[in-house]
């Protein structure tokens, strides 16, 4: 966590768990955006191959069984995975090792809402809605209308952690633990 950044040591002081900023928010989600957007060009350049369409197909499936579970931490963790499975589409393993990274930020971002919002329990439905459209333009090989749910998907998300993140303190500790 520390090597991530998520958090600092201080010497005598302890340990603390880095807070987001606004611009940690907006770089985030907008690094999300242009790799998650890549594999929708991709996918509307040339077909997805047979593996790379299981990869996705299996990620949807736990984000379905997470979100009827309704376990919050397994739905963090099963929506980051639908997300790595979108950006897994691009086929390059760098991209793949960098998103990693990201994936740990992205957990934390996606737990802090989980925690203040609490969507597992009040809009479980809309979520797998969202991620199913996403996912349905990505297998009918719809590059464009995949990129412009993506926009929609990160727009949203990101503009809920600001508000967030920029009214009340957050304490993600109960989900991902």
């Amino acid at each position: 966590l520390e090597r991530n950044g998520l958090v600092r040591h201080r010497r005598h002081k302890g340990t603390f768990v880095r807070d987001f900023d606004a611009a940690d928010v907006r770089d985030l989600y907008e690094t999300r955006r242009l790799l998650e957007k890549a594999a929708a060009a991709k996918v509307h350049r040339a077909p997805v191959a047979e593996r790379t369409a299981a990869v996705l197909l299996r990620a949807m499936q736990q984000l379905e069984s997470a979100i009827d579970g309704g376990e919050a931490l397994a739905i963090v963790h099963a929506d980051l995975g639908f997300h790595a499975a979108v950006v897994g589409m691009l086929g390059n393993s760098r991209v793949d090792a960098f998103f990693s990274t990201v994936a740990t930020e992205m957990l934390y971002a996606i737990a802090i809402l989980e925690a203040t919002d609490r969507e597992s329990k009040l809009r479980p439905r809309e979520v797998l809605k969202e991620h199913r459209e996403i996912f349905e333009a990505f297998t009918a090989a719809d590059g464009h209308r995949a990129a412009t749910l993506i926009d929609v998907h990160v727009d949203t998300n990101c503009s809920r952690l600001l508000r967030i993140i920029g009214t009340q303190p957050t304490d993600a500790a109960d989900v991902t633990r």
